[in-house]
């Protein structure tokens, strides 16, 4: 038994562990071994205290790589101002964790944990409704732009550079196309016009399922030919043609929603300020 029980350090931890506790049963059942009783027991116990050491070595090593990663992640939470960054980050610390299984740090990671998903939440409302007033802001600036070029006024090339459109594509792809069509473009300006209608149209209909979704009582639907006809519009450049009635037979995510309204294209002044009107008396009811 003291030849096995001294071959054990070379086991893996568990293993060893489990062998060292049988060994220790059996090696006390033995009974007295006369005058060499107390020889044989101090190679016992220290074979086996050679294996418990470094168990304890193993769990102490485990408990500073614990308390290393809690240390990280209360400082994600504190200093978090990138979202993106942050969590693939904090994901990869609670896999840590987990695979780690201390149970001596298990309360301050469950602690830090939930500081971070309280942090995570506040800072994305925060950016959410910075995006969401730098594009009320952006979007009214080029629906005036809009409003000029289709009647038929020539801005200047400074005119077209609008702060905070390079975070809308849509938006910007406005701005470039009412560029064309302000230089003496038809075509453009005819595809602008469409393109400002089918927008509308496509902001009225997220507001539209925005109400669904969060039960808001919406405004009757119309039957207008015209309106029909650019909602039509819309599905055909929004590349959705044929899908619109399942979409609208699925429940949809008012956050994903709101994000959509706030990738629409250009609109005219008057279809703006009524559609804006309307998405931020939904945005109180909905975190985006």
């Amino acid at each position: 038994m003291i030849a096995v029980a001294e071959t054990l350090p070379s086991m893996s931890g568990e293993a060893a562990i489990r062998k060292a506790k049988l060994l220790r049963g059996d090696f006390s059942a033995a009974g007295f071994a006369g005058r060499a009783d107390n020889e044989l027991s101090n190679r016992f116990n220290a074979a086996l205290d050679k294996v418990f050491a470094a168990r304890r070595e193993e769990f102490a090593g485990r408990e500073n790589k614990a308390r290393e990663l809690v240390a990280e992640l209360n400082k994600l939470t504190s200093e978090m101002t990138d979202v993106l960054a942050a969590e693939p980050r904090a994901r990869a610390i609670r896999a840590e964790l987990g695979e780690l299984a201390c149970r001596n740090t298990r309360r301050i990671e469950d602690e830090a944990l939930a500081a971070f998903g309280v942090a995570l939440e506040n800072s994305r409302a925060r950016q959410n409704a910075e995006r969401s007033q730098l594009f009320s802001l952006t979007a009214q600036k080029v629906s005036s732009l809009l409003a000029r070029v289709v009647n038929g006024e020539k801005p200047e090339d400074s005119e077209f550079a609008i702060d905070g459109l390079a975070a809308f594509h849509k938006l910007t792809a406005s701005v470039e196309l009412m560029r064309l069509a302000a230089s003496g473009d038809g075509k453009a300006l005819e595809k602008l016009k469409r393109a400002a209608a089918a927008a509308a149209a496509e902001m009225d209909r997220l507001c539209g399922e925005l109400e669904r979704s969060l039960g808001v009582a919406a405004k009757p639907a119309a039957a207008d030919p015209m309106a029909l006809a650019a909602e039509l519009q819309a599905a055909m450049m929004c590349g959705n043609f044929g899908e619109a009635k399942k979409a609208k037979a699925e429940t949809a995510d008012p956050a994903k929603l709101a994000a959509d309204f706030m990738n629409c294209g250009a609109v005219m002044p008057d279809e703006l300020a009524a559609l804006l009107k309307r998405f931020e008396e939904l945005k109180s009811h909905i975190k985006i």
